[in-house]
């Protein structure tokens, strides 16, 4: 009989997609920041 593992495969899998959900939410405020900076750089 195979354990039953699927209570941590789930738990896994959700640790990884909110890792990615961070780091794609940091990447998205950095572009943001930057093309303030940019903005901010070419007005002067």
């Amino acid at each position: 009989m195979p354990a039953n593992t699927t209570n941590e495969m789930l738990w896994g899998l959700i640790v990884i997609l909110v890792i990615l959900l961070i780091y794609t939410l940091s990447l998205y405020l950095r572009t943001l920041s930057a093309k303030s900076q940019q903005t901010k750089n070419q007005e002067k």
